[in-house]
């Protein structure tokens, strides 16, 4: 239709940002002949969708709905088609690529690109489908539209299964297959044999045989015949019969998932499966499912022959019996929303029920990302919010797709169209004369707002209310989630999976911060600029334009003498922009604590890598602690600027941060607050009131009245205003750490602090001298010898810090105020500052709970289409090949290559080891061996063993319980470099007087000794990376200078 696309596709294609509003303003029609030829398919579509019935045969099995996936070869055979009003027309791939982010959401768009993981298809299920399965986390769901009495489909294992007998088994079957049809006449007509086969299949094999002699080659080979169909007709009903058959109903819906649960925190995995039944009595199906793979088992005999993935297919199933009652699912009607029930709400999509009568209409659920709308019965009319006239109908068969940033809309019941059977008394269990389903993928922390019984749903109000208030009411669940007291578990977890959305979305929309500065140690400073800039587009902002400053420290000053000689270093080169929020991050210090791998890195331990990867434009980049510290702190910034805050948000070292409670959620003016600190709510414990420093809120304006220190708890109550009698109950701010400070607090501070020498903390009590009145600051004096130690060295700290606040208070002409944030208790924290808490990281990665689905989410390994889960329990990523014989275990693999060995709950980053054997909590990165043996928590990383030099020129390596290892060049300088093994303990603290001072641990020399060694910088650090690559034979997956796979 070439003529048509000279109109609103062509407006389209040539970027018309008019267009693409009106675009995203209103539903998309799909069309609906979007018809796949199968084996096994009618010619019950063409009746349902309402299409001319063509002159032929072809028997159509498939209605691809909505397809938009190109790494799905069917989805990317079959794309959907949209057609605008005007008649043109343009492929719904194509679509996404132009106004991706618009229609999908800005969330689905940062996690997936321009692709729709959704793949909704109508089913023509006239024979029976393959025994089949997905890979891990691609649950399905089959609504029944119609279906012949006495249809039936196979879902799961009546019985526990053995995988290799079952493997065994249908590979002979395939064999007896071919053999068969090698006794067959080779002009045998493929689709008459499969009829003939069909049709007897269900019969005596005697019948079978007479049908299938005349095919013969040789009249004398009737016997073998015989034989061989008697053989696989077996086969058929014995691979039937292991699994459960459950009878089909209209409105039935059926969740095939492992576990069989409707409302889930996590993805399921689909179990084994075959639609239809040896009867051929037929059924019209809706299924909802992922793009991915299909695996067949075994295809029944059919011809002609189909290619199997036997082994993949047993790899993927749940061998363990089910029981077919638990796939059954009751929708459950929606509080708040009359019309409206769910039947499904799990990570992969959220499936509603919308079922309008004559007397109500019902409120289109608004996720905030795009939807499908699929009409199985009847006949809708859309009535958009201000609109007095519907958008449109459509009717049973057609599809729509509602863009993320549509507005309010409404289904209204519109008579004239196929209502199906039933008396249309819709009750909730039954059908209603109308159904339409609407179909979403959930947003991070969206799914408890998907369940109105654990999000809190409204009460029903007037069924006749207008769409705003029904619209309003579709989104109180959601509105609920975020509104909730953000300290309580749940709306933790919700609020850690909301940031961690949100952050996704600010480099990809160019929302992240437009300056940042980094504080590092004195030559330092080319390796981490170097790095920053690498990494800005996919950190900061996606068009690369912003400013990174590095200031190397040549005498250590502290964080307030420190940021302030870094901000009066920025000024030479450029102002701060003051309507905007920098972003800084203090990196200074020697990494003592984490000796040895500090010195292999060269002695700057914040380019530690981490378990946490970002997407770039070439695929997952990984970060380091410093660029991971920095990422998850721009949503910090960002909220802050929103809030009309205009200074520099400050983080405070290379550990990852993201706050618990939903940022999103903070609505409070911030554009007169000179300085913030960061809180969590906590419960007033003795060890904590000893251990924090705590930050005394007030509850109303939620600005700070005073910054304490660590005392005993009935002393800190009382500072509080608590009951020092109080119970256990008693909560407060535990100090978190990183400060913001205004550029006029800035400002003003290097005025004060101009002439000051030596060294100042901002946490060395800066905030306690800005809060504290003389009398309350003289009480502390007494109490406290570090503030008396402090007094020592700068006399006049509290009278230039009393200078300061007033010379803020004189131009702001009011108080000066601090205000405090609440990142709520249960935030994550990547502690990489000792050895044991670098470990644990990476090995959060294998924990089955919730801990462990959030470090996978962090490390990007939640996303079906990238990350492969094996039927021994593995999550496995990237360029890996992994035994697949159940020598590993609930592992974590990503981009390594394992061959013999042993290995359970251990966790194997970008590393080829030849022989292994890994125990629970055991760490490997960066690692190449022959032989490696990880104990208990053990951890590897950068281990050279066998490739040259010292520590790689042996075959086998082992490393204690609780052990670290690494490989460190003996002399930085030399080409090649000549590799050394270097242990340390990691229950203790190898940076503290003899044990970093002092050789231990077999080591070559001291720690002290290798990092004044390893900070040379006549050969860089990249320069060393390349040469130890070529002697070590490191494994590097595929990447650019931007990032890697």
């Amino acid at each position: 239709m070439r003529e048509h696309e000279a109109t609103f596709a062509t407006a389209l294609r040539a970027g018309d940002r008019a267009a693409s509003r009106a675009l995203c303003a209103s539903p998309i029609r799909l069309r609906r002949d979007n018809l796949v030829e199968r084996p096994w398919g009618g010619r019950a579509l063409l009746r349902y969708k309402g299409l001319d019935a063509d002159a032929g045969e072809t028997r159509y099995g498939e209605a691809f709905e909505v397809a938009a996936d190109p790494s799905d070869p069917e989805a990317a055979a079959h794309p959907s088609t949209v057609v605008f009003a005007d008649g043109s027309s343009m492929p719904l791939p194509e679509l996404l690529g132009l106004v991706g982010a618009e229609l999908l959401g800005a969330e689905l768009f940062a996690a997936h690109g321009p692709r729709l993981p959704l793949l909704p298809k109508t089913l023509d299920v006239a024979a029976l489908l393959s025994v089949q399965t997905h890979p891990p986390a691609s649950p399905e769901v089959y609504v029944v539209i119609e279906r012949e009495p006495g249809a039936t489909l196979r879902l799961g294992f009546r019985e526990r299964v053995d995988g290799e007998a079952l493997a065994a088994e249908l590979l002979a079957g395939r064999q007896g297959q071919q053999a068969l049809l090698e006794l067959l006449d080779p002009q045998v007509d493929p689709r008459a044999l499969q009829a003939s086969l069909a049709a007897g299949l269900s019969g005596p094999v005697d019948a079978l045989v007479d049908a299938l002699a005349p095919q013969l080659r040789r009249a004398e080979d009737r016997p073998r015949l015989g034989e061989r169909l008697g053989e696989l007709v077996a086969l058929v009903h014995r691979t039937l019969g292991r699994l459960n058959a459950l009878p089909v109903e209209p409105g039935q819906v059926i969740f095939n998932a492992n576990p069989p649960q409707a409302i889930s925190a996590s993805t399921p995995s689909a179990e084994v499966h075959a639609l239809g039944n040896l009867e051929g009595r037929s059924m019209l199906v809706l299924e909802v499912r992922r793009p991915g793979p299909t695996f067949r088992a075994w295809d029944h005999l059919r011809f002609p022959m189909r290619e199997l993935a036997i082994e993949q297919a047993i790899s993927t199933m749940n061998l363990e019996a089910s029981d077919p009652a638990d796939f059954v699912v009751a929708p459950r009607a929606i509080p708040g929303r009359p019309g409206a029930w769910r039947s499904i709400a799990c990570p992969a999509f959220v499936v509603e029920h919308l079922r309008p009568t004559p007397s109500q209409r019902v409120a289109v659920a608004r996720p905030d990302s795009v939807s499908t709308l699929h009409v199985l019965r009847g006949r809708v009319a859309v009535v958009l919010e201000g609109e007095s006239e519907p958008w449109g109908s459509a009717g049973a068969g057609e599809s729509l797709l509602l863009p993320a940033q549509l507005g309010a809309a409404m289904l209204c019941f519109e008579a004239g169209g196929d209502e199906g059977e039933g008396d249309g008394d819709d009750d909730g269990e039954g059908r209603g004369e109308v159904e339409v389903l609407q179909v979403w993928i959930p947003g991070a922390g969206e799914l408890d707002a998907a369940n109105p019984e654990a999000a809190g749903g409204a009460p029903a109000g007037d069924e006749t209310r207008g769409v705003e208030e029904a619209s309003a009411q579709a989104k109180t669940p959601r509105a609920r989630a975020d509104d909730d007291d953000d300290g309580e578990r749940e709306g933790a977890k919700a609020g850690l999976w909301r940031n961690l959305a949100a952050l996704r979305e600010l480099a990809p929309r160019c929302a992240g911060p437009a300056q940042v500065l980094a504080i590092v140690n004195s030559g330092d400073g080319p390796a981490i600029a170097e790095r920053f800039a690498a990494l800005s587009p996919a950190l900061f902002c996606a068009d690369g334009s912003c400013e990174i400053f590095v200031h190397e420290e040549r005498t250590r000053r502290g964080q307030l003498l420190g940021l302030l000689d870094a901000h009066r270093a920025h000024h030479a080169e450029g102002a701060l922009d003051r309507d905007r929020v920098a972003l800084g991050i203090m990196l200074p210090g020697k990494g003592t604590r984490l000796s040895p791998l500090t010195q292999r890195l060269h002695g700057i331990k914040p380019l530690l890598p981490v378990p946490l990867r970002i997407r770039g434009p070439h695929g997952p980049i990984r970060l380091e602690g410093a660029t991971a510290s920095l990422w998850t702190w721009t949503l910090i910034a960002h909220t802050l600027e929103r809030l009309g805050f205009r200074g520099v948000a400050w983080k405070w070292g290379d550990e990852p941060q993201i706050a618990a409670r939903a940022l999103a959620a903070l609505d409070r003016d911030l554009s007169q607050v000179d300085a913030l600190r960061f809180g969590a709510s906590s419960p007033i414990t003795e060890e904590l009131a000893r251990n924090k420093e705590w930050l005394h809120v007030d509850p109303q304006t939620g600005d700070l009245i005073t910054q304490l220190r660590r005392r005993p708890r009935a002393e800190l109550l009382a500072r509080l205003g608590l009951d020092p009698d109080s119970s256990d109950a008693a909560r407060a701010h535990v100090h978190t750490g990183s400060p913001a400070f205004s550029h006029l607090f800035l400002r003003h501070a290097e005025a004060v602090f101009a002439d000051c020498s030596g060294w100042l903390d901002v946490d060395g009590y800066l905030f306690e001298a800005l809060t504290h009145e003389p009398a309350a600051w003289a009480a502390e004096r007494a109490r406290d010898p570090a503030l008396r130690a402090l007094l020592e060295r700068c006399p006049d700290f509290y009278e230039r810090v009393r200078m300061l606040r007033g010379r803020i208070e004189a131009e702001r002409g009011h108080p000066l105020r601090i205000a405090a944030i609440d990142l709520g208790e249960g935030l994550y924290w990547g502690d990489i500052g000792q050895l044991a808490q670098a470990r644990a990281v990476y090995a959060s990665l294998v924990d089955p709970g919730a801990r462990g689905d959030f470090a996978r989410a962090l490390a990007l390994l939640d996303d079906p289409a990238e990350v492969r889960r094996d039927r021994f329990g593995n999550w496995i990523a990237g360029d890996s090949r992994v035994p697949e014989d159940g020598s590993v275990r609930d592992c974590v693999i990503v981009d390594s290559v394992l061959g013999r060995g042993q290995a359970l709950r251990a966790v194997v980053v970008r590393s080829k080891l030849e022989r292994f054997l890994l125990a629970p909590g055991a760490v490997a990165v960066d690692s190449a061996a022959v032989g490696l043996r990880l104990d208990e928590r053990a951890m590897a990383f950068a281990s050279y063993l066998g490739a040259g030099g010292d520590s790689a020129d042996r075959a086998y390596l082992r490393v204690p319980a609780d052990h670290v290892h690494t490989s460190i060049p003996a002399d930085p300088r030399a080409e090649p470099p000549a590799l050394e093994s270097w242990f340390c303990d990691a229950r203790v603290d190898p940076g503290s007087g003899a044990r970093y001072e002092e050789p231990g641990w077999g080591n070559p020399e001291s720690f002290a000794d290798k990092f004044a060694q390893v900070r040379q910088r006549e050969v860089p650090p990249a320069a060393v990376e390349a040469r130890i690559a070529k002697v070590a034979k490191v494994v590097r997956p595929v990447a650019d200078e931007r990032g890697e796979r």
